[in-house]
Parts: C-alpha cells; structure tokens; sequence
C-alpha cells in the first residue's frame, strides 16, 4: 500500500494544518495511516486498528509519525533512534514503556522483547516528540530489558526487524488505536543458542540431563523441563534463536539455552533439571509443541522430589 493509498483514506486529514476530523461525517474521520491488515508490520496490542509504517510515507502526508535515524545498524555494536512526533492539534495518550522489536524470518514476523513492561497512562501534546534508542550489541548473555527510552538489546542476530508502538487520540476510545512501525536492518552474523556458563550436562544414550548452579530459595521447588523430539506437526509453535535464548515467555529465560542446543542427531529427550517458583513448574500446565530450526519437540514439566 502506497502514498496514493494513504491519501485516499485520510482525506479528512487537512492539507495545510495537518488537523484530524474535521469533516467527523465521512469514513475514516479522524483516523490515521491504513488498515492495520494492510501493512506489513506486526503489532503486540490487538487493539490497533490502524497503521502508519515510517518508510511508506513523507512527513509532510502524516501528521503524527514514527521516524528512524537510520535503516541499517551494524553488529557487534551500534545504535538506531526512533521518534515519535505528534504534529496534530490533539492530545495522544500512549507508554512510552510500549514498544516492540520484531523480527522477520521466512515472511513471518515473531515478538523478539521486550517479554514485560509497565503500563502507565502517558500523554503527548500537540507538537510533543519522544525519542527511544535502541543499541544493538551482540552479546551473548541476554537480560531483560524495558524503559521508556529504549536499551541495550544483546542475543540478536543479523536480519531483519521492525519497531513498534502505538497510542490513541484523547477523544477516541483506546480499543481504536494507531500503531507507528519502522523498518531497521541488522547487518552480522546470524544468532546461535548457546547454553548458559553454569550449565552442566550428562549424557545417557538417547537423553541428555542438565544442571545448573542455581540455588534452592524460598519458595522453589527441584523440577525437570522436558523437551522430547516428535514428528512433524501443523500445530506446533514455531520460535527463533532470538526468543528462544529469552525463555519465549516462560519466567526462566534459560529453559530453552539449556535444553535445546543439546540435540545432536542421537538425542530424542533433554531434561533441565533446576529449582523454579512458578505454580505450576515453569508455568507449564499442558505439555506443547514447538517447532524450532526444522525440529519438533514436546515440551512437558514435572516436579521433582528433591
């Protein structure tokens, strides 16, 4: 979808003030940027009803807009901004703490970070900007990370990725929100899941056991995560080096570092044997399938007596 799309459907946008809704009768009044379906960027909140992606359209067609210092970042460590400027005469209500990198892989778009964030209420102004700034580092050892500036983001590799963030207008409802995305290319090597320093394994023919150094604290419980290779199926969830090395959303970020990158051609079953404070152990109430690298795995948890 192109400029000719965008002018189109925002025609109640006004060419010389850059005013939103002014003529409230006609489709699409007060609104910006194009279906949400019809851009090629992914969005966290499903709320987003529609879309402005940075690099489809100039500054002077879309009166509030997400910009980027640059298209390309190189590894192993450099820096890209993204600016939000609200150019329109009404209030967004937005969180600064809400943005998103995604990556591409294969045509799809998969959630890289951040995994959790706070949830504040902010507001920008007409003629408000903010600013967040994401350095690329190709550290191996990942943390968590939110802000409302941006942050050092390490365990990515090459390829390519998006951020995101989105808000609504103060006279329209937060279920019609606006999502801004912009395009960004990181230039290295691809991203290899490696296990954690701490990790130590033992092999029995076909399985593989893990362990770690973690200490029991008060609460935990000795417990095994369980990945088993399975056959090929359409239900599986696929997930990538960069959110597996992130846990893909269990509270332990090392579930899938430990587990994983121990299935050599011989190994049908990895145990991750560790202390974990989550009820259920890792959040698992039923086992899943993901797909990972062309592989396929069962993933299970059972509490362990110590």
């Amino acid at each position: 979808m192109r400029r000719r799309d965008f002018l189109a459907l925002s025609s109640t946008l006004a060419a010389t003030t850059g005013c939103l809704g002014e003529n409230e009768g006609a489709p699409g009044s007060g609104t910006v940027g194009l279906p949400r379906n019809e851009v090629d960027c992914p969005f966290r909140d499903n709320g987003v009803e529609y879309a402005v992606p940075s690099d489809e359209f100039g500054p002077d067609e879309v009166p509030i807009r997400l910009e980027r210092s640059t298209e390309t970042v190189g590894l192993p460590r450099d820096d890209v901004s993204f600016t939000l400027r609200n150019g329109t005469d009404r209030v967004f209500n937005t969180n600064f703490y809400s943005w998103a990198i995604w990556k591409r892989v294969d045509g799809d778009w998969f959630h890289v970070l951040p995994m959790f964030w706070h949830q504040p209420l902010m507001k920008m102004e007409p003629s408000d900007e903010h600013t967040w700034t994401v350095t690329v580092d190709d550290n191996k050892e990942v943390a968590p990370v939110q802000g409302t500036e941006g942050a050092t983001v390490s365990g990515i590799g090459g390829g390519k990725y998006v951020f995101e963030t989105d808000g609504w207008f103060e006279d329209k409802s937060h279920e019609e929100k606006t999502g801004f995305c912009a395009r960004f290319t990181v230039e290295g090597d691809e991203f290899v899941l490696t296990p954690t320093d701490d990790a130590v394994a033992e092999h029995d023919g076909e399985r593989v056991i893990m362990t770690d150094d973690r200490e029991e604290t008060e609460g935990a419980r000795l417990a095994a995560f369980v990945v088993e290779r399975v056959a090929e199926t359409e239900d599986a969830e696929r997930i990538i080096p960069e959110q597996a090395v992130r846990g893909a959303g269990f509270s332990n970020g090392d579930v899938y570092r430990n587990t994983l990158p121990f299935f050599e051609e011989d190994v049908e079953v990895v145990r991750y044997e560790t202390y974990d404070t989550t009820h259920p152990v890792f959040g698992i109430r039923e086992p899943r399938v993901i797909e990972y690298e062309g592989g396929f795995y069962r993933v299970s948890a059972e509490e362990l007596e110590r």
